[in-house]
């Protein structure tokens, strides 16, 4: 699985409808669990910033947590 489609999965089973949205932290940890390798933070953050110029989510609280559309 590639690492925008383990972002997605992480924000699905991260998310839990609070407006504080999921942290970078929280999507890098789940990632690095579920592709059983390590994952940067900020591969992860790229991916994330390009799921906010698609629509795809929000910054929520802080440039650390987003929620997804």
């Amino acid at each position: 699985m590639s690492l925008p489609e383990m972002v997605n999965k992480a924000f699905e089973a991260l998310f839990d409808g609070q407006d504080g949205g999921v942290s970078v932290a929280d999507i890098t940890g789940y990632c690095c669990k579920n592709l059983g390798r390590d994952v940067p933070k900020s591969a992860v953050m790229k991916v994330v910033e390009q799921m906010c110029i698609d629509g795809m989510c929000y910054s929520t609280i802080d440039d650390e947590h987003y929620a997804k559309i």
